[in-house]
């Protein structure tokens, strides 16, 4: 009997592998994590501060002029939601593949500058307490969310996507590839994307730490 080898092409890979994927975003809960992702990262954040409140558990105590947790807190929160307003001007969703400014960076701007916001809220509050609790939830979250989207590009944009994810990093930056001479932003993209409201929640939480330490 002669033994026979099966050799699979990497486009037949690639296939596969985009059928797996997109077979999973099918299921109702992953569904339900990437379309209500914001929402239920506000609930959930919410419950366990409001948790926390009514248990007495208040938030660390600091001195607002030299704390350096706090200050540290309030950079990632700003640098995050710098990171989302240039990406949210940069990007034409469903037009057009985003391959420079922040997305020459990484892959995922967006989220990448959404995790620096939460880290910096939960450094805000009570990081011993919170970081063990928000971050699990958040990074399954916003990992379905990702996944989702690089199986709607990978669909969209074909071989493009592919030698463009292949040579661009996920969410760590690598600041070798930065291209700004091809980035365009636009005041108006950005308003269309609605990041406005990023930037109205941000503030909102902005103040709310703020009329904790104060008040609280």
């Amino acid at each position: 009997m002669t033994a026979t080898t099966s050799v699979t092409s990497p486009s037949t890979h690639r296939r596969s592998n985009s059928r797996v994927a997109s077979s999973s975003t099918q299921r109702p809960l992953y569904r339900l994590l990437v379309r209500r992702r914001v929402p239920i990262s506000f609930v959930l954040f919410t419950s366990i501060l409001t948790t926390e409140a009514l248990l007495g558990v208040g938030l660390h105590h600091v001195n607002l002029g030299t704390d350096v947790l706090f200050g540290t807190a309030i950079v990632s929160v700003l640098l995050g939601l710098g990171i989302r307003s240039w990406a949210a001007g940069t990007i034409r969703k469903n037009a057009e593949l985003a391959t420079s400014g922040p997305y020459s960076l990484c892959r995922h701007p967006l989220y990448l500058g959404s995790f620096l916001m939460i880290i910096g809220f939960c450094l805000a509050t009570q990081p011993l307490i919170n970081f063990p609790i928000v971050a699990p939830c958040v990074a399954l979250i916003y990992m379905c969310s990702i996944r989702s989207e690089e199986v709607h590009l990978a669909q969209s944009f074909g071989e493009l996507w592919q030698s463009y994810s292949a040579a661009t990093p996920r969410l760590i930056p690598n600041f070798r590839r930065l291209n700004l001479r091809d980035a365009s932003w636009s005041a108006m993209q950005w308003r269309k994307n609605r990041e406005y409201q990023a930037v109205t929640a941000t503030i909102a939480g902005i103040a709310g730490v703020f009329a904790w330490y104060v008040y609280g």
